[in-house]
């Protein structure tokens, strides 16, 4: 498995330098990201626009990047063989260093698919428990879905890297295939739930409470963020997904594919 880090072999002299350009590309991204992040987390924090728990769990999304950025260091490394790889006598500290941040990076893409089901289940409660939420301190509901999200990532990680049977690998995909499916069908009706009664508050405001219209608005703005991060994560899937079966299926493994796809991947996943 750690063969994959090489920078591939026998490649054309026009397709090493694409491939460094896309490897430079994603070094300029991983840089802006630490800027960005370090700038946002203190914005999104303070900020009164939403409640606690969804403040907690876009900052959770927001630190991530950090693990995110430190594991893809030494894989670029090993990629554009700034290091080698001595595997003739076993494995060291440098595979170890590698076999770890292999699993964190792909932990990182998990935490970020599998909190999308979280922070609908934490606006479904937010919707439930609509007339005391915005007064009234849940943290633990925060807090219990966040863990919720690094376990179930986690295992998945680890299972990916380092188990030897497809059973579980497929019956993981498919429990993420059911959740995203339902969280998405969730937040579809939660959003225009939010809004029918909002305007029907509005049509008679001095039957409710103010914190009751509050956190109706709040619903709503909260939902429309999930849907602008939602479209971009769905489009950006799509493409990297196209990208990585455009060797296999279309150039027929052809090495120079592999090599040009495999350095997209990464720098559209960083983008």
């Amino acid at each position: 498995n750690l063969a994959i880090f090489y920078k591939p072999r026998g490649i054309s002299d026009a397709t090493l330098a694409i491939f460094n350009c896309f490897i430079a590309v994603e070094i300029s991204v991983l840089l802006m990201i630490v800027a960005f992040v370090s700038m946002t987390i203190r914005i999104v924090w303070r900020s009164a626009l939403f409640h606690q728990n969804l403040r907690g769990m876009v900052t959770f999304l927001l630190t991530h990047s950090y693990i995110h950025v430190v594991c893809r260091i030494p894989l670029i490394l090993c990629i554009t063989q700034v290091i080698l790889l001595d595997l003739s006598d076993g494995v060291g500290v440098l595979e170890i260093i590698l076999i770890i941040a292999s699993v964190l990076r792909l932990y990182h893409g998990l935490t970020v698919l599998f909190l999308f089901c979280a922070t609908v289940v934490e606006r479904a409660f937010a919707t439930i428990r609509i007339r005391d939420y915005e007064t009234t301190r849940r943290i633990h509901i925060s807090i219990v879905l966040r863990l919720a999200v690094v376990a179930i990532s986690l295992l998945f990680a680890l299972d990916v890297t380092f188990g030897e049977y497809q059973f579980f690998s497929k019956l993981y995909r498919t429990c993420y295939s059911i959740l995203q499916i339902t969280s998405f069908e969730v937040s579809l009706y939660l959003y225009f739930y939010n809004r029918h009664r909002l305007k029907h508050v509005l049509k008679r405001p001095e039957s409710y409470s103010l914190s009751l219209r509050y956190q109706l608005i709040e619903n709503l703005r909260s939902f429309r963020f999930l849907q602008v991060i939602t479209t971009a994560g769905v489009v950006g899937i799509t493409v990297n997904c196209l990208v990585l079966m455009t060797p296999h299926y279309v150039l027929q493994d052809d090495l120079n594919a592999r090599a040009l796809c495999g350095a997209s991947f990464e720098m559209l996943y960083a983008l």
